[in-house]
């Protein structure tokens, strides 16, 4: 008698994740952020200022799109990744390039978006008004693309049909069983275990990376931007593991590891800013009082940096992390 294949808890937050952006690259696709209502909630709040008054409601909706897309890539990318060997890497290999290339495009518009907002807060002069019109104009000139690349990964349905395959029968049991998941009612507890084992190692694996990411000199700005994306990666695939056992006590270490990328993040946007006007303005000589005011913002976001960062939240953040995760392997 055929046994039936059941659904394992990583498989089905692995099928949410990616169904959340295949409506996302369908709202990208259609140019709006109001398509399903579970998937982008905007809300502006009104005021009486006249600076809030003037907002630029489309601006916002498509820089709000663009964020939750990119944030919906990166956990689907994340959770593929504590996947594999669970399930069938095959079947994920079209959505796994076709999120990391959107991902990818997303990226600049971010980073102008973050300097635009940057420059608008300046004091107005010819060098700052320079600027906002080529970044504004820069800004517009990236967003059609990506729209263009959700629109060509989700025509004729091929990202949800990609989807199915991923989580098909044909790739279930044999695959499974391959694999030591066999999920049938006598195996299911031998199931449950191989794939706690499979995200207990793969976490530690993250958080290795995260040790040896750790920078001996807190000055060395590329180092602490290899930080920054070792705690990023840490903090998604622990979001992920928490999804499927809540009983595991992760949310302190998260918020750390949130924190930690927030800091860490600032500091990056700061030095990327600081070369951009270095760049932009070293032949002519202007743009020194942007030049100035970035410059003092750097040292402020590493000192913001230095007093946040203490040897009690590194020890702290290593023990929760070590004492839950050990808790997948046992």
């Amino acid at each position: 008698m055929k046994t039936m294949t059941r659904i394992n808890p990583v498989e089905r937050c692995v099928r949410q994740r990616l169904k959340d952006v295949a409506d996302l690259l369908e709202a990208m696709a259609n140019g709006t952020s109001h398509g399903k209502q579970s998937v982008v909630r905007l809300a502006v709040t009104p005021t009486n200022s006249e600076e809030d008054a003037s907002i630029d409601t489309e601006k916002v909706s498509k820089s709000k799109l663009i964020h939750d897309l990119r944030v919906a890539c990166r956990r689907g990318e994340t959770a593929l990744c504590a996947s594999t060997g669970i399930l069938a890497a095959t079947k994920s290999n079209w959505i796994r390039q076709r999120m990391h290339q959107i991902r990818k495009l997303c990226n600049p518009l971010r980073d102008n978006e973050i300097f635009l907002k940057w420059l608008e807060k300046q004091a107005t002069s010819k060098p700052q008004r320079k600027l906002v019109k080529s970044v504004s104009q820069a800004i517009k000139e990236e967003y059609p693309p990506v729209a263009d690349r959700a629109q060509k990964a989700i025509q004729q349905h091929r990202f949800e049909q990609h989807l199915q395959k991923l989580s098909s029968s044909d790739a279930g049991a044999d695959e499974h069983a391959a694999n030591g998941l066999d999920l049938s009612d006598e195996h299911e507890q031998n199931g449950l275990v191989n794939w706690r084992h499979q995200l207990g190692r793969w976490l530690f694996h993250i958080l290795d990376g995260l040790i040896h990411n750790f920078p001996d000199d807190h000055d060395n700005f590329k180092a602490l931007h290899q930080l920054r994306i070792a705690a990023k990666r840490l903090r998604y695939g622990m979001e992920f593991v928490a999804e499927i056992d809540s009983k595991l006590k992760l949310q302190e270490p998260i918020q750390a590891l949130q924190d930690m990328q927030e800091k860490l993040g600032e500091l990056h946007d700061a030095v990327v800013r600081l070369e951009r006007l270095q760049a932009e303005f070293n032949r002519h000589r202007t743009g020194n009082e942007l030049i100035s005011v970035a410059q003092e913002g750097l040292e402020s976001s590493l000192a913001d940096w230095k007093n946040w960062w203490q040897p009690a939240i590194w020890k702290r953040l290593l023990k929760q992390s070590i004492v839950e995760v050990s808790k997948l392997l046992t």
